[in-house]
């Protein structure tokens, strides 16, 4: 049986329905006195709940959720860029507790960033940028080199973490929970030490609101230097690339046309990119341990 074509409304409210489900699976993270590990839903793990410091259960009125995932994990070339995003839940709910409708319509068109068009993915980094706290943080080809990507991310997540917490007024503000795309994490001591609760989130970026923005944060801003060196350098010398904010100031100056096309693949394996690679070799923003194959 052929199915009837859904209106523009009614696609409109069913993706505003989806948006709700995101910031409702958030605000349950809120209440996570109530939480036990074997009450978890499939796909999330691990889940670490700290002790409150006076042994009491408590759920201050001012904790939020902050998000995060990463871009670049598996590329051949350039940095692992992570985001992280914490948005304002008085400005999500209303004093009884119902999501905002103006919420729901500024970010309909929000999700894992893989599903989204570039041109709204744009959009959408704009949005996130004006609506919510957040920070954008990398680890270098040459780190990845180094740490190898698991320690890389960490970084990369941490760099994140203390931007965001650069912008915040001190005090006030309780310990976060945090929430991570699957596989990803500040490293297990320093993401226990900087969240009241944590956890990781298969396929988050499908099924959390913060993850889903930080998800798009993370891959405009990389797509975004990856772009620029096409038309500039192919010298990576920034051993901290994450000290820059601008993507295009991470790679400014030099004034090189680059033979690998960065700007089409984005340092992923492409079968064009394996060529440019065989041709010419690997340039200093080529993850050499990843390369071994090649």
């Amino acid at each position: 049986m052929t199915g009837i074509a859904k209106t523009g409304s009614e696609k409109s409210f069913l993706r505003m329905e989806r948006i709700g489900s995101l910031l409702s699976f958030d605000r349950s993270f809120l209440n996570h006195a109530q939480w036990h590990p074997a009450l978890q839903a499939p796909g999330q793990i691990p889940l670490f709940l700290a002790a409150p410091e006076d042994g009491h259960e408590s759920s201050p009125p001012r904790q939020r959720v902050v998000g995060f995932d990463e871009a670049g994990r598996g590329s051949l070339a350039g940095p692992v860029t992570v985001a992280c995003v914490r948005f304002d839940w008085d400005d999500i709910c209303t004093p009884s507790g119902d999501l905002r409708t103006s919420v729901l319509e500024t970010f309909v068109e929000l999700n894992d960033s893989k599903q989204v068009a570039r041109r709204v993915r744009e959009r959408l980094f704009a949005l996130i940028q004006a609506e919510a706290q957040y920070g954008i943080g990398c680890a270098s080809a040459l780190e990845i080199d180094q740490l190898g990507i698991v320690n890389a991310c960490h970084k990369a997540a941490s760099r994140a973490y203390q931007r965001l917490l650069g912008t915040q007024p001190h005090g006030g503000i309780c310990a976060d929970i945090g929430l991570f795309d699957r596989g990803l994490s500040l490293g297990e001591e320093a993401t226990k030490a900087a969240f009241s609760a944590f956890v990781q989130v298969t396929k988050g970026d499908a099924k959390s609101f913060h993850i889903a923005a930080a998800s798009i944060l993370a891959k405009v801003w990389r797509d975004a230097f990856m772009q620029s060196l096409a038309t500039r350098a192919e010298v990576y010398d920034f051993a901290d690339p994450h000290e820059l904010a601008d993507p295009h100031e991470l790679a400014d100056t030099y004034g090189f046309a680059e033979p690998y096309g960065f700007a089409r693949h984005k340092g992923y394996g492409s079968a064009a990119h394996i060529l440019a690679i065989q041709r010419h070799g690997p340039s200093r923003f080529h993850r050499k341990t990843f390369l071994t194959r090649i």
